[in-house]
Formats: C-alpha cells, sequence, structure tokens
C-alpha cells in the first residue's frame, strides 16, 4: 500500500492547523474523513506520524521527518494549482488584431478597443495594419477584421460578419446641379 498525495496533504494541513478539527474546519472538510485518511496514511507508512489527545495532536519522529520533507513541496505545487486556476478565470496575455487601417482609425472601433480593454485590463492589444487576408497561423494573429469583398486565404477559418453595411455613390444637390448624374463609375471622371 502506497502514501496518497492527498492523504499527505491533509497530513501537513492537520500540522499546519494544529489539530484534525481546525484543518478539517479551515478547510471544509469533514472531522472524521480527515481522521481517517490520517490513519491510511500512517498504515500505508507502517508508522504512527500523530499523537492525538482531546485537545491538540503532537508529531512523533517520524511525523517531524515527514512533515520537514514534505510541506514545502505540497505547498508549492498548491500554489502553482492556484494560479493557473486564477489564470484560466481571467483573461491575460497577447491578443493579436490584424485590420484595415481605415477600420482601425474609425471612432466605432476606437470605442470597442476602449470597452474591450476596460473590461480585460490583463488583455495587451497589438494591433496590426494588414490589407488584405493572411495566414493567421503562421502570422501568430488571433483575430482578423476584413472587408466582406476580401478574398480570405484559408477557408477553414471561422467567418463571421461583424458589420453590415451598405456601398452606394452619393452626391450633394449643388454638384447635381452642375453636372449630370452620373450613370456608372466611369462619368464620375
Amino acid at each position: 500500500m502506497k502514501a496518497s498525495m492527498d492523504d499527505l496533504y491533509l497530513f501537513m494541513l492537520t500540522v499546519r492547523h494544529g489539530g484534525i478539527s481546525a484543518a478539517a474546519t479551515a478547510h471544509g472538510l469533514q472531522r472524521s474523513k480527515v481522521s481517517r485518511r490520517l490513519q491510511e496514511l500512517e498504515k500505508a507508512l507502517h508508522c504512527q506520524l500523530l499523537i492525538r489527545t482531546t485537545r491538540h495532536i503532537e508529531l512523533t519522529e517520524n511525523g517531524q521527518l515527514l512533515y520537514q520533507h514534505i510541506s514545502q513541496p505540497l505547498t508549492d505545487v498548491n500554489h502553482a494549482i492556484n494560479l493557473l486556476e486564477s489564470q484560466q478565470n481571467s483573461l491575460q496575455g497577447v491578443f493579436r488584431l490584424a485590420s484595415t487601417a481605415s477600420f482601425i482609425a474609425s471612432p466605432m472601433f476606437a470605442e470597442v478597443l476602449d470597452a474591450y480593454s476596460r473590461q480585460f485590463p490583463l488583455v495587451k492589444l497589438e494591433l496590426l495594419y494588414l490589407q488584405k487576408s493572411v495566414d493567421l497561423e503562421r502570422e501568430n494573429i488571433d483575430l482578423q477584421l476584413l472587408p466582406n469583398m476580401a478574398e480570405i486565404i484559408n477557408l477553414d477559418y471561422v467567418q463571421q460578419t461583424f458589420l453590415t453595411s451598405s456601398n452606394g455613390l452619393f452626391a450633394s444637390p449643388e454638384y447635381l446641379q452642375q453636372h449630370t448624374e452620373p450613370k456608372s463609375i466611369a462619368e464620375l471622371q
């Protein structure tokens, strides 16, 4: 029978909190479960680790030796796990966004970027001015905004319409009084 990492961790918590009840309360566990797991650990190691009294615990020599060797590594492992969990819960890092210069320069886009930066302050935005579709993986780009008439080089990418707009030619009434209404783009010259 081998000692389990969970039981070693419970042993460390019990020593740090000065008792089984205190360790169980501090970590939301049942006292009977902590006590049983500590007994299993002693069985697995073939030695007594704790001297239990009604009010507190004392470490045996074997218990002191074990605690000296496991307390820091288990604390480091637990800290690493907590860091990973908190990292998953908050967005952070670099977000690389590519778009046309005209779109990035628009006031609407500036408002979107401001709102995003306020919501995710740990994310660093990198803006790239690109006029045509690129290989996002090769260029290490997270998102590219393109006009709908742009040719996409990789059709496997997820494509979504972000903003629809209609195109048209517009003229002032004064222009139309001085010139005839153009029927084609060639007439604009």
